[in-house]
């Protein structure tokens, strides 16, 4: 099978939620899975509403 490309043309801007939820999502990829590993679609997806539901104001620290 031939490896997908995915480009995203259009990101919110710099300042969004989703923005901000997304350059989050990036970093913690960069940091937690440096192991190379491929990661499953709904695994990148969760992390991704995880980092939404934290620029979202909704996520509690403790």
């Amino acid at each position: 099978m031939a490896e997908e490309t995915v480009k995203i043309s259009s990101l919110p801007p710099s300042s969004s939620k989703e923005r901000v939820a997304y350059d989050l999502y990036i970093d913690v990829l960069r940091v937690e899975y440096k192991d190379g590993q491929k990661r499953s679609r709904k695994e990148l997806l969760d992390l991704y509403a995880e980092c939404l539901h934290a620029t979202s104001g909704y996520r509690e620290i403790s």
